[in-house]
């Protein structure tokens, strides 16, 4: 997944100390340019973070050059970032970090600039953070009029700017998203997902021993209570595991519900 620059988050640090947040606008670059620039321009943007094709495939390599010739024209600060417009999951991570980057500034999302999987993963990664305190406005580009041939851009001005609402998404408790990370690779009993997780501090890691294991029968029974009663059954109301016996064992595998919030949900978020 592309990262933002360093510089980004240096700078980013040292307005931080004191400076009034920017204006950031995000907006993904496809065959636009008006519906793209202008919404930047007319809420006086100052820096614009843009998301394009991966450079091997993009067709509309000419719209987003004129997208930043223009905001560099009004002095707007430009970075593009490629990711491959045709991975949802990928481009949630990426408009992820874009916001997690820009946590303290006043962050502007353009739903309309780019294709539909975009757009749905620029909201999701808005939902995604809210959670985490960062606020995302999202809003609507509507044109002035609408063009045909690909050699010149969809669109001619902006018509209107529609504020979109602002939405959230309840984001799984830590020791849920390090069990989706877990059974992301296959099935595991209860006893052997209550102790990694153990290992990895979402549960009590003090029942555990030098070697890793339970350091007495107490502990294995109290490790099986904790992961069936903050993980499984709430893994199972989720729809995103399944609990099936096999022998002795009880066997948790994730659910293809499951496969897919293990995507969105990682370990390291707040």
């Amino acid at each position: 997944m592309p990262t933002v620059p360093t510089d980004t988050t240096e700078m980013v640090a040292e307005l931080n100390g004191g400076a009034i947040p920017r204006r950031i606008h995000v907006a993904p670059v496809g065959f636009e340019v008006d519906r793209v620039v202008e919404p930047i321009v007319r809420m006086e943007g100052e820096r614009a973070v843009l998301l394009a094709q991966l450079e091997s495939r993009d067709k509309g390599h000419h719209f987003l050059e004129k997208v930043v010739r223009r905001l560099k024209s009004k002095r707007v600060k430009v970075q593009v970032i490629r990711e491959d417009i045709h991975d949802l999951y990928a481009l949630t991570r990426t408009f992820s970090a874009i916001f997690r980057t820009h946590s303290r500034d006043s962050i502007f999302l353009n739903v309309s600039s780019g294709s539909k999987i975009e757009a749905i993963g620029a909201v999701l990664a808005s939902m995604l953070v809210r959670g985490e305190g960062i606020d995302v406005t999202p809003y609507y580009a509507v044109p002035v009029e609408y063009t045909t041939p690909l050699n010149v851009p969809l669109s001619k001005g902006c018509a209107e700017i529609i504020p979109l609402p602002h939405l959230s998404m309840q984001v799984p408790s830590p020791e849920i998203r390090e069990s989706l990370s877990i059974l992301k690779d296959g099935a595991r009993s209860k006893s052997d997902l209550a102790v990694e997780l153990a290992k990895r501090n979402r549960l009590d890691s003090r029942r555990l021993s030098s070697d890793g294991k339970p350091r007495d029968e107490a502990a294995r029974v109290s490790l099986q209570t904790a992961v069936d009663v903050r993980v499984v059954r709430k893994l199972e109301e989720l729809k995103y595991a399944l609990v099936r016996r096999k022998g002795r064992e009880a066997m948790v595998g994730l659910t293809p519900l499951g496969l897919a919030a293990s995507e969105f949900f990682h370990p390291n978020e707040a």
